[in-house]
């Protein structure tokens, strides 16, 4: 019984060191994408959620607003929701503000989920979370109120420049 067991306790023991040695190769690589230049730090975390509400802006998104959570949560600073007509509308928001925080700020998102078929994309930057949705499915999971508590952040205002009369 005891030379079954010792085999037995090997294998376990050798699962376990496999599994210790795939989250230590996992913390490697996210050691090097800091490294790298993904690091988030970076830039101010309302900086990026509005550089992320810009980004969307810019692909027509609709009903965008930017929710500061830290007062409300402590799993991120700030949600950036956008809302898309269609499939191809949802992948033109989510591609502008991916390609467009990595051309301009070498920034990359630490985890995406979902896609335009399912029609909620999500985009988690750590200090910013960025939701991009079709309005039926905003309005089923209503993140803005859940998240009522959290203020609004609204964008800067931009200023029109003075057409001289001639």
């Amino acid at each position: 019984l005891d030379d079954r067991r010792q085999p037995d306790e090997a294998q376990a023991v050798s699962r376990e060191r496999s599994q210790l040695e795939g989250k230590i190769n996992t913390v490697k690589a996210m050691e090097q994408d800091l490294e790298d230049g993904v690091m988030l730090a970076e830039m101010d975390s309302k900086k990026l959620a509005l550089a992320c509400r810009a980004l969307a802006d810019n692909k027509k998104a609709e009903n965008l607003i930017v929710l500061d959570v830290r007062e409300v949560s402590t799993v991120t600073d700030f949600f950036v929701i956008a809302t898309g007509s269609s499939e191809p509308h949802l992948r033109a928001i989510e591609n502008e503000i991916l390609d467009g925080l990595r051309k301009e700020h070498d920034l990359k998102p630490v985890h995406t989920e979902g896609s335009a078929q399912s029609n909620w994309i999500v985009a988690d930057f750590f200090d910013v979370i960025v939701h991009i949705m079709k309005a039926d499915v905003r309005a089923h999971y209503d993140i803005e109120g859940l998240w009522a508590d959290a203020a609004q952040v609204k964008p800067p205002a931009v200023r029109k420049k003075a057409i001289k009369k001639e």
